[in-house]
């Protein structure tokens, strides 16, 4: 049973776009699955990944494109539209993830059943905005906890840091 969607948002970023899919292509298991959102881009990001999707055919990977630019927002909220899981993690395709992202995201879901957003940390973004690092993940069960928790508005701006319980937040949009 796929649990956790990963998103794309790109927009005519080919190289970064496709250096990203390649470092998460190994980490895919058959709990998750990746979907790339194109905003109609001068090159479409099929055309971008086919080579490397054509290495793993056995991995659950979509492409989405818009018919039309729908900016940046708008590309952000088509991730959640389009995730047909419990949980969406959103990655920029600029964005390294970390060579064994997927294992932790589903450690902290399997540690955490009850929560509904999961904000990990990352003392490095923290330095940038002269804040002290913050070394622990933040788990949050309800709005109240969610707010009680926040330490920083940086902590949940930087997307990737962020792990949604989709039918908790897209009632909201």
């Amino acid at each position: 049973m796929t649990r956790l969607t990963v998103t794309i948002p790109t927009y005519t970023r080919s190289k970064a776009l496709a250096e990203t899919v390649r470092q998460l292509l190994p980490q895919l298991t058959a709990d998750c699955k990746l979907v790339i959102v194109d905003n109609a881009s001068d090159t479409p990001a099929s055309e971008v990944l086919s080579h490397l999707l054509l290495q793993r055919p056995d991995l659950n990977v979509q492409v989405h494109r818009n018919r039309y630019n729908v900016g940046m927002c708008g590309n952000f909220m088509r991730c959640f539209e389009l995730c047909d899981t419990e949980w969406l993690w959103i990655l920029g395709d600029d964005e390294a993830p970390c060579p064994d992202a997927i294992k932790i995201i589903f450690r902290q879901l399997d540690s955490h059943p009850d929560c509904v957003f999961h904000n990990f940390a990352c003392p490095t973004l923290r330095k940038e905005n002269r804040l002290p690092p913050r070394e622990n993940d933040t788990v949050s069960i309800g709005v109240e906890d969610f707010v009680r928790k926040l330490d920083h508005f940086s902590s949940i701006q930087f997307i990737p840091l962020n792990v949604y319980r989709t039918p908790y937040f897209v009632p909201h949009f």
